[in-house]
């Protein structure tokens, strides 16, 4: 059950503040002075994925060139 802190509360080990979200282990744990539910959202259709801009290009692999010692043919 996922729910918001209106106030201060302590759950679990920890303190929480106004506007956290946190999940509760049983709805027996809920308490209304300082907690509010969360609606979980629908589910919706997957969007499409987002087209990238072109970034850097990718680095070409390097070409074996001849070192100078076998360039050199006396």
């Amino acid at each position: 059950m996922r729910v918001r802190a209106t106030q201060r509360g302590i759950y679990g080990p920890r303190r929480w503040k106004p506007g956290m979200e946190f999940d509760l282990d049983s709805p027996r744990q809920f308490n209304a002075s300082w907690m509010e539910v969360v609606e979980e959202p629908k589910a919706e259709e997957p969007k499409a994925p987002v087209k990238r801009k072109p970034g850097r290009p990718k680095k070409q692999p390097k070409e074996d060139k001849p070192s100078a010692s076998d360039q050199t043919e006396v």
